[in-house]
């Protein structure tokens, strides 16, 4: 089945409400299918389509595999420089890095939380 025969209703994310007024609003215009929808709100709704066809253990392994890659960065720029920050906390106290590691993890669940809504 392509995506021009494919049900409006179908690609609509049901949680949304932008996207509750979209399918109203096709619906008074007896607008159901792919071709019918303008091209401005296509690509809204393909992006809806994108991230629920993603399962969440692809999305997992995809933050992984862009985590490794970042903390591997710096060790091929600049190797030198890495190890003495690394030497640099390891000489410092406990406190100091439980404080950097809650503003770190802060951070990162603050930038997914944002990246989803």
């Amino acid at each position: 089945m392509t995506p021009r025969t494919e049900v409006l209703d179908d690609l609509l994310c049901p949680a949304d409400n932008d996207q509750t007024e979209l399918r109203s609003a096709l619906r008074a215009t007896n607008k159901h299918s792919v071709s019918d929808v303008p091209e401005a709100l296509f690509d809204d709704i393909t992006t809806c389509v994108s991230i629920r066809a993603v399962s969440p253990w692809t999305i997992l392994l995809i933050a992984l595999g862009v985590a490794i890659f970042f903390e591997g960065l710096p060790w091929f720029v600049s190797p030198k420089a890495t190890r003495r920050a690394l030497e640099g906390l390891a000489r410092s106290n406990d406190g100091v890095l439980r404080v950097i590691g809650v503003a770190l993890m802060s951070a990162g669940l603050a930038l997914a939380y944002l990246s989803l809504h």
